[in-house]
């Protein structure tokens, strides 16, 4: 099992949520 590899999965997967998650608040203050 790759180790590192795995990481960078988890780590790559948080930034998008992340980023999904800002994403998702600036369009909503935008909105009101």
């Amino acid at each position: 099992m790759n180790w590192n590899g795995l990481k960078a999965k988890v780590k790559s997967l948080t930034v998008q949520i992340v980023r999904n998650y800002k994403q998702r608040k600036l369009r909503r203050y935008f909105m009101s």
